[in-house]
């Protein structure tokens, strides 16, 4: 099945879930006047006998590009967030603000992750007396593309993803993505798992060049988990650099929800 092919279902589905913004000026007849399509702003080069079939499609679905967001995708890499304050979070998290028994994405996360990943009492890179039934190595990115239980419209212009992963209006696109955090000499691999720190609508930083959005944490832009503390040798408020990546470009099996880290 080629890319084309694959891909159809998908914005078959994004249509009937009510998530692409029709333009009034869109019409199916754009395929003569040139070789491109444009999923969620993504443009993808067609030719031969394909471009009639995916124009016939996306024509209709294109979405209205939004300039104030800038959204850098590529086939295999995602551009650096340089020197991003980073904080520490944890699942079972109480005391300060809202409970971490729940995240953006999870109204049992704690149940889920199999308890309290307890900061302090460790046993290696997992907290001690169970072993956690999720990825110790997570992150919380000021971002979510949640409401009230379905994917906010604007997601599919603001997730460089979107098409890739779209499922149903009811399952986050966002939910745990990889991403690569790299601090000192080392590189650390952890899972999207929440949303924070501070706000959950700072998608010009997330997705953009923007940034984060000034906040009390002296602007901190990233959670991460005691795992990941521990082997980037963080403090609570330090500083990281970090970036999207593929399952595919984490070391190790793809799509294993364990923990990767590395040396540089």
């Amino acid at each position: 099945m080629g890319r084309v092919d694959r891909l159809l279902p998908v914005v078959g589905a994004v249509l009937r879930a009510g998530l692409l913004v029709l333009p009034a000026s869109a019409h199916a007849g754009g395929a003569a006047e040139g070789g491109h399509a444009t999923f969620a702003n993504k443009p993808v080069s067609v030719g031969g006998d394909v471009k009639a079939r995916l124009w016939g499609v996306v024509s209709v679905a294109k979405l209205a590009p939004d300039l104030a967001i800038t959204c850098v995708d590529s086939s295999s890499r995602y551009p650096w967030k340089i020197g991003i304050v980073s904080t520490v979070f944890w699942v079972g998290e109480t005391g300060g603000g809202p409970a971490n028994t729940r995240s953006a994405w999870d109204a049992n996360w704690e149940a889920t992750y199999g308890g309290v990943d307890d900061p302090l009492r460790r046993n290696g890179f997992e907290p001690t007396g169970f072993r956690p039934l999720q990825n110790p190595f997570y992150v919380a990115l000021p971002y979510c593309d949640m409401q009230r239980g379905r994917l906010k419209a604007e997601a599919a212009k603001l997730v460089p993803w979107f098409i890739e992963v779209f499922r149903s209006a009811t399952t986050s696109v966002c939910k745990g993505r990889w991403v690569e955090i790299r601090h000192g000499l080392k590189l650390c691999y952890a899972q999207w798992e929440d949303v924070g720190p501070f706000r959950t609508d700072d998608s010009g930083y997330v997705f953009g060049s923007c940034p984060p959005q000034p906040n009390a944490n002296h602007g901190a832009g990233i959670d991460v988990s005691p795992a990941v503390r521990d082997f980037l040798s963080l403090g609570p408020l330090d500083i990281v650099d970090w970036k999207f990546v593929h399952t595919g470009d984490v070391p190790g099996v793809p799509g294993r929800s364990i923990g990767r880290c590395q040396k540089l």
